[in-house]
């Protein structure tokens, strides 16, 4: 595809861009003398594309699809242990234990023990999906 056959990203202001991501005027033009976010001239005009600030965003970590993805799958966990906690009238810390013995099983990852957040280190590891299914099997 030729320059001229690119397709056009939508065109927001400086104004634009800098309420979008809640900054200053300055700090928009600062980001983009760094670099950190594209911006075209047209004429006397400074446009800066859309896909630009979602970019900086995702770069930022915070427009993440896997990272709202990881959220959720975390929180959903969360609320399915307390469920089984409250039904079998169980400590959550047995709970979390046999969660993490069926994970061991399955995947062969242990938890270290003495992290403060074991489910970071399963977050780490890329087995957060595997435990939300475990997970899943609580009763």
């Amino acid at each position: 595809m030729s320059h001229s056959e690119a397709p056009l990203s939508p065109l927001l202001t400086r104004e634009e861009a800098a309420q979008k991501l809640n900054l200053s005027l300055v700090t928009i033009d600062r980001l983009r003398r760094q670099g950190e976010l594209d911006a075209v001239k047209l004429g006397r005009a400074v446009r800066i594309p859309v896909a630009s600030v979602e970019a900086f965003l995702a770069k930022q970590g915070v427009f993440s699809p896997e990272k709202e993805f990881n959220e959720f799958l975390r929180h959903d966990v969360r609320r399915l242990v307390n469920n089984c906690c409250f039904q079998r009238q169980t400590l959550h810390s047995h709970v979390w234990r046999t969660l993490y013995e069926w994970l061991e099983q399955q995947t062969g990852f242990v938890v270290p023990d003495g992290v403060p957040n074991k489910l970071d280190e399963v977050e780490r590891a890329g087995h957060l999906e595997a435990l939300h299914r475990l997970a899943g099997q609580l009763r």
